[in-house]
């Protein structure tokens, strides 16, 4: 997982919007968000190996992904099932590889709060079309 001030900020996000500590301790907790961001590692191998020339590991970046992050958490924890390596990347590898997360690509540009909130739409949208597209025979 990055390790910046922003990174605390969004794991804090990540706690509230998941109430993980309801469930799990704090050990567990930070566990998951480990898991998630080796799934991020996974399935985005040359955004993470090189993240200057990418978002994932910027502000807009941390802050979207572990928002998604949460969403994935919650379904998961709502079907039973565990939240680990295997599940987080199995729910990105459906739609991440669509995004273009160069610093020239769909996420340019956003910045703050509102940029954040937007980023955030934009990949749940991204991920809900590719969960129920529709394949023509």
């Amino acid at each position: 997982m990055p390790g910046t001030a922003r990174t605390f900020a969004a794991a804090h996000e990540f706690l509230k919007a998941t109430k993980i500590l309801k469930h799990q301790s704090p050990e567990g907790a930070a566990l998951t968000l480990e898991a998630f961001w080796q799934a991020v590692a996974l399935t985005l191998p040359e955004a993470w190996a090189t993240p200057r020339r990418y978002v994932l590991t910027k502000g807009i970046g941390v802050y979207a992904l572990t928002r998604i992050a949460a969403d994935i958490y919650l379904e998961d924890r709502g079907a039973h099932r565990v939240s680990d390596t295997r599940s987080f990347a199995s729910a990105l590898s459906d739609f991440v590889g669509l995004i273009d997360w160069s610093n020239e690509g769909a996420l340019k540009g956003y910045g703050g709060l509102g940029g954040v909130k937007a980023a955030v739409e934009f990949l749940r949208e991204t991920r809900h079309r590719t969960k129920y597209r529709v394949i023509r025979g």
